[in-house]
């Protein structure tokens, strides 16, 4: 059976990844180049690429701590907020910065940057 190869749109379209991230992981080498199959054409072994990320997911796994149990009452987002509304220059990128700090998912760190904001509002 012959070999499948992978459009870079195709590849940040099943992984769920910008093309940025993606050439980030190339020039990291977590990703390898892309084989030009024509004078502008590039494209991806669809194992390659498999095993590209296998491999991070195994790296990912084995670095990061696994996160805390969450009590299941929504304390952890106020307390959240109120750290949020107390900070004079809230970190930027703000999502991201409370989903890690927190660990909190991107939906519940929105939440928490909504109710800061009214926190801060109300003041």
């Amino acid at each position: 059976m012959a070999e499948k190869f992978l459009t870079l749109r195709q590849i940040i379209d099943a992984r769920g990844i910008s093309a940025n991230t993606a050439y980030r992981l190339i020039r990291a080498g977590k990703l390898p180049a892309g084989e030009r199959v024509g004078a502008r054409s590039v494209r991806w072994r669809a194992s390659v690429v498999e095993a590209a990320f296998e491999a991070l997911n195994v790296d990912r796994a084995a670095k990061a701590p696994s996160p805390a149990p969450r009590p299941p009452s929504t304390d952890h987002l106020n307390v959240a907020a109120i750290w949020l509304a107390g900070q004079a220059e809230p970190p930027r990128p703000v999502i991201p910065a409370l989903a890690t700090m927190f660990g909190l998912t991107a939906s519940e760190a929105c939440a928490v940057a909504a109710q800061a904001f009214e926190l801060r509002a109300g003041q």
